[in-house]
């Protein structure tokens, strides 16, 4: 649905569900106003976001770049012709297609668009608003016959703006700290921001699950907004937003309210059915204790499972937990270069405060 070339083939399809996405639906966030208050403190550099909801706009942070594109602005794929998102927001919510007011090609009667198609049937080119079947028609670099205005968000098949570049060769000589905020951080090109980054920078994730493919100096593992309210408390901040209690982090109810990290947490008890390699495919269930990583700083809202205290402490496993009750999933399972995906779905997920036995 987000492909570049089904979009210039089929724009109906994406229209007809982009009204659940449109930034209107949404607001801001506690986490989006603690940026808003660090950049206000003068201590944010660039925020980097994946998401195209435009609400750190809306929020009003300044220093930010949409590295997957937004709603902000569209764009004409026959002419080029850009206007404000904005203009788009009739069309959008009544899910018909949105046309080229430059172009002015709209087709006399746009059919509505479908949300899918029925199997077996046939696409003419009609379909597109295409009613002169005219070989001698302008064909743009789109292949398009009539001007449809796109919203300026990065499909696959489409090169990610220049600017996403530009700015991390130029933050990477300033920036004294990367905080990573609600992102399991496996899209590019955010991804790569770490690699990129001199290794004497400390860098800090904020997530509701451990990220186990890169190492953080520190995770805080919990609701984001929690944990921004948190900090901007032990700072010495005042955050304030509606759905903080009392609407500020110095109210009475939001300190009688105050989500705290939990202090030393006990051993983690990880329950799971697992498979030998080593001992003719044998399952059985093995019953360990973790200890919580010390660079882990866990809020009561945070989700740990057992495979990520495995990894975590550095036994990852040769055995792999499996559905006993699936051979043909165990035999896919057992092998050295599996990285124990499969654990997630078999093994006992515990609250981080659940002691061990």
């Amino acid at each position: 649905m987000f492909d570049i070339e089904y979009f210039r083939m089929m724009p109906q399809l994406f229209y007809s569900f982009a009204k659940e996405l449109f930034p209107s639906n949404f607001t801001p966030a506690p986490s989006h106003s603690f940026v808003k208050l660090l950049e206000d403190k003068d201590k944010l550099l660039r925020n980097y976001t994946q998401n195209i909801d435009t609400l750190e706009h809306v929020e009003g942070i300044k220093s930010v770049l949409n590295c997957h594109g937004s709603f902000a602005t569209a764009t004409c794929i026959k002419c080029g012709y850009k206007c404000d998102g904005k203009d788009l927001e009739e069309d959008i919510m009544a899910q018909q297609i949105a046309y080229c007011p430059k172009c002015n090609d709209k087709p006399k009667q746009p059919t509505k668009p479908k949300s899918s198609i029925s199997e077996g049937a046939t696409i003419s080119s009609r379909d597109f608003g295409n009613e002169d079947d005219d070989d001698d028609e302008d064909d743009d670099d789109y292949g398009m016959q009539r001007g449809v205005m796109k919203p300026d968000i990065t499909f696959f098949g489409e090169k990610l703006p220049d600017a996403f570049d530009e700015a991390l060769l130029a933050d990477r000589e300033q920036v004294d700290l990367l905080l990573v905020m609600g992102s399991s951080l496996k899209v590019a090109p955010v991804s790569d921001i770490m690699g990129h980054l001199p290794h004497t920078v400390p860098q800090i994730v904020i997530n509701k699950t451990p990220i186990l493919h890169f190492n953080f100096d520190v995770q805080l593992l919990g609701n984001a907004d929690d944990i921004v309210a948190y900090l901007a408390d032990a700072c010495g901040w005042t955050l304030e937003h509606p759905r903080i209690p009392g609407q500020s982090t110095q109210s009475a109810e939001f300190q009688a309210q105050i989500q705290k990290p939990i202090e030393s947490p006990p051993p983690i008890k990880v329950v799971a059915n697992v498979k030998d390699a080593s001992l003719s495919g044998e399952v059985e269930t093995v019953e360990k204790s973790y200890d919580v990583p010390k660079h882990w700083v866990v809020f009561p809202s945070a989700v740990i499972s057992g495979k990520d205290l495995m990894v975590a402490n550095g036994d990852i496993p040769i055995r792999l937990a499996i559905d006993s009750s699936d051979e043909e999933d165990a035999e896919s399972y057992d092998s050295d270069e599996d990285e124990g995906d499969a654990l997630a779905d078999d093994i006992q997920k515990l609250h981080p405060s659940t002691p061990a036995p």
